[in-house]
């Protein structure tokens, strides 16, 4: 699995996010997150950066991983353990 698609994942777990509520707070099909994790297609710019701003994290942070401080501040303790912080 992709590196970026790996983060949205994380992000969807910690935020207990289903898939279709995820696209459907993007406006996008209900699949779109099935065929990313498949490697089918790649989420668009403009969705990552909707992505981004549903889980309040940096685009930095999910492209490349890095940016840690952009990791949510209102993590509950297990959350922070989950981002090992």
């Amino acid at each position: 699995m992709d590196a970026v698609i790996s983060r949205i994942s994380q992000l969807m777990k910690v935020h207990k996010m289903t898939a279709n509520r995820l696209c459907e707070e993007l406006g996008i099909y209900r699949g779109a997150v099935t065929e990313w994790k498949s490697g089918k297609v790649k989420p668009s710019a403009e969705i990552l950066v909707g992505i981004s701003r549903i889980f309040d994290t940096s685009l930095d942070w999910l492209l490349t991983g890095e940016d840690k401080k952009a990791i949510p501040n209102n993590l509950t303790e297990n959350e922070k353990n989950y981002w090992n912080i």
